[in-house]
Formats: C-alpha cells, sequence, structure tokens
C-alpha cells in the first residue's frame, strides 16, 4: 500500500467469491462429485444449486447433514483445493479498476473470505491483488463468517462509520451487522434474492461499480 492505514478517509471491506471473483459455476461443476463421496449419497447439481448458501455449515445443513463438523467441512473444502489447485477463476470485471479508484479517493481495503488462507493466497497472488489489500482475513486465521472476529482483528480501532462491508450474501451481512457496521451487496449476475438480503439488513444492492463508488463516496464521509 502506498498509505498507511491509519491515514485512510475510510475503509472498505471486501468479500471474494461471488464480489470480486466469478467461482460460482466452477464451484457448481465439481461439488456435487465431491459431496457424494463425504455424504455417502448421491448429491445432484440440482440439489446443491436449490441448497446454495455461500456458508459451508448452512449449505450442509440444507443438504441434511445433521450438526456438520469443523474437520468435515475442511475435507470438502480440501478435495476441492486438490481438484483446483491449477485453476484460477475469473476477476469479476472491473474489479481492479475500482479498487484502485478507492486507493485514489484514500480508502484503506481489504479482504474477509470464507475460504481458506492457501487457497484464498493462490487466487490472490494469481490474479494480482495481494498487494491492493491492506490486510486479510480467512475462514482458518480468524473464526469463520459470520462470526466477525475478523473484522474485529483488521478494524476493531476503526470507527465503525467509516467502514463499509461489501459482499453477495445474507452471510455477509449477519457479520457486518455483528461488527456493528453497514453492509451493501453486489449482485454481478442477477441471482441474488433482492428482498430477503433488504430484509436481512443490507443498505443496498448494486449491479454496477459505477453506481457503487457513488454510494461508498456519499455514505463513507
Amino acid at each position: 500500500m502506498s498509505y498507511p492505514k491509519d491515514s485512510a478517509r475510510a475503509h472498505v471491506v471486501f468479500d471474494n467469491d461471488g464480489t470480486m471473483i466469478n467461482s460460482l459455476q466452477n464451484f457448481y461443476d465439481l461439488i456435487d462429485q465431491i459431496l457424494s463421496t463425504h455424504m455417502g449419497r448421491t448429491v445432484s447439481k440440482e440439489e446443491v444449486k436449490e441448497a446454495y448458501v455461500p456458508d459451508w455449515h448452512q449449505l450442509l445443513i440444507n443438504l441434511g447433514v445433521e450438526n456438520p463438523t469443523n474437520d468435515f467441512i475442511q475435507g470438502i473444502i480440501d478435495d476441492l483445493n486438490e481438484i483446483n489447485k491449477d485453476y484460477l477463476p475469473p476477476l469479476v470485471p472491473g474489479t481492479i479498476e475500482f479498487i484502485k479508484r478507492l486507493h485514489d479517493l484514500k480508502i484503506a481495503t481489504y479482504v474477509w473470505t470464507g475460504r481458506d488462507k492457501h487457497s484464498g493466497m493462490q487466487i490472490f497472488n494469481g490474479l494480482g491483488l495481494t498487494s491492493l489489500f491492506h490486510d486479510m482475513q480467512f475462514r482458518d486465521t480468524s473464526i469463520a463468517k459470520p462470526h466477525p472476529e475478523g473484522l474485529e482483528l483488521m478494524l476493531g480501532d476503526v470507527e465503525k462509520s467509516k467502514i463499509v462491508l461489501i459482499g453477495d450474501s445474507e452471510v455477509d451481512i449477519k457479520g457486518a451487522k455483528a461488527f456493528g457496521i453497514k453492509c451493501v451487496i453486489v449482485d454481478w449476475f442477477g441471482d441474488c434474492h433482492h428482498e430477503s438480503l433488504h430484509e436481512e439488513g443490507a443498505e443496498q444492492i448494486f449491479d454496477c461499480h459505477d453506481k457503487l463508488l457513488t454510494w461508498l463516496v456519499d455514505n463513507l464521509d
């Protein structure tokens, strides 16, 4: 970073999957096979799509797994990472340019993701994102979302009104609310359930970076 966190005028935290990178199609292509192995029954792509939420624990409950443990979840993630070890999901178009526009405005940027650090850093390094963030928290460097520990570790000393979380799910909204900050949702692909997201507490839902930037400038000062 070209400026220290303490000199930033405001702070924006990014979710990763669905917010900065388009990884969902690859997930759907692989996860039915992996889940079938771990759950001991056939799991179809259609079943996964119907049950999908961007939270491993809740997704598995939706699929009928009672009280999935962290070890069970990590085993699925490890298998998914092994298959994807040479795969780089595509960036949402305009992501890097948007982050650089935030930096031009002296808005510091962070990552709070449900991915583990190993797979997350592979993606960030491979896509040239790593140097764009002041700090990052992963599912294995702090308590996983929606618990706000990751946000506390990165921004616990910052005035809450100067922080906004950008995400794509109810999990992001719950985490932001638990930490006491605003959350806006991005719906790049038109597949979010807007009504339920607003009911959960999303401030706004955006489908383009320009509108999002205008809102951030107006609401972070």
